[in-house]
């Protein structure tokens, strides 16, 4: 992955994180289908369900640092 689209697949993420409407952030980066938008989106849910199920059944001790 290049510089340029590794920078706006981070402006893409980052405007979705906080909230963004999908249909908004592909006006902004000039998308003509919501299919790339809807991909980092799926991207960033299954990001966010992953860092969940790091944490499922551990106990609040466990994954800390000393």
């Amino acid at each position: 992955m290049g510089l340029t689209h590794s920078l706006r697949y981070a402006f893409v993420s980052y405007l979705l994180k906080r909230g963004v409407s999908p249909s908004i952030v592909a006006k902004i980066t000039g998308h003509r289908s919501l299919d790339h938008i809807l991909h980092y989106t799926e991207v960033r849910l299954a990001e966010e369900v992953l860092a969940g199920l790091r944490g499922w059944g551990a106990s609040p001790a466990e994954g800390q640092a000393p």
